[in-house]
């Protein structure tokens, strides 16, 4: 975080998704950052807490207020809820952030050359990947002639969905060559589901045997959201 952005990466447990999020101040009802602050949570601590949170009060209007006190060891985060029957509502939990060795810098940004962009309706992606069989990987291939599919093929099963020029659910797709690439549709799954709430258009960026990345269209220009899906290399 400082004075204009908070960035955040993070990693998920298995090192297959990795996820990195900017966000300009103007973005947050409220921003104050003082100074250049690196520090590291646990995100479930941040978005939930101990207790199960209001079960009857709907969180449709829903704020998240959080507060840093560095370098000591606890945060605490504030969250409200306006709903029209019980009016505001709130629930603050402290946290602790984990230890950085004062030598150890954040990673740097992921950055791979990609051979093929495609960009599509997310209700279609998503639909897409939801009938694909979650215990096979999905291979996704596209074409110099304006066209994507995505095959599940074993001797029990044949999956396929084209898409091509004119094809409403088809935006844009650039690419000198067929390129093929195969992930977990769990994987893929979870950050389309992630996604819903963002946006109604994804980017598919990958390359042979890279990993894909997927990124929403954000509503500020100035922010934006990329989240990885590691490879399924098969020997």
């Amino acid at each position: 975080m400082d004075a204009e952005e908070m960035m955040t990466r993070s990693l998920n447990v298995d090192r297959v998704m990795a996820i990195e999020l900017h966000l300009k101040k103007q973005v947050f009802d409220e921003y104050l950052c003082s100074s250049l602050l690196d520090f590291r949570i646990n995100l479930k601590d941040l978005l939930t807490e101990k207790r199960a949170p209001l079960r009857q009060a709907p969180d449709k209007y829903m704020k998240i207020r959080m507060d840093l006190n560095l370098p000591g060891p606890n945060a605490k985060a504030k969250r409200e809820y306006c709903t029209k029957l019980l009016g505001q509502l709130t629930k603050e939990w402290t946290f602790q952030h984990l230890d950085i060795d004062e030598s150890e810098s954040l990673p740097s940004p992921l950055k791979f050359n990609f051979d093929v962009e495609i960009e599509l309706i997310a209700k279609a992606l998503k639909d897409i990947i939801a009938d694909a069989d979650p215990s096979m990987p999905l291979t996704v291939t596209a074409f110099p002639d304006y066209a994507v599919s995505f095959d599940q093929k074993t001797e029990e099963r044949k999956y396929h969905v084209g898409l091509k020029h004119g094809d409403p659910d088809l935006l844009r797709v650039k690419t000198l060559q067929e390129c093929s690439s195969k992930y977990s549709v769990a994987y893929l799954e979870e950050i389309l589901k992630s996604l819903e709430p963002l946006t109604e258009i994804v980017c598919l960026r990958f390359s042979k045997n890279m990993p894909v990345e997927v990124t929403p269209h954000l509503p500020d220009p100035d922010s934006h959201l990329r989240m990885w899906c590691a490879p399924r290399i098969e020997e």
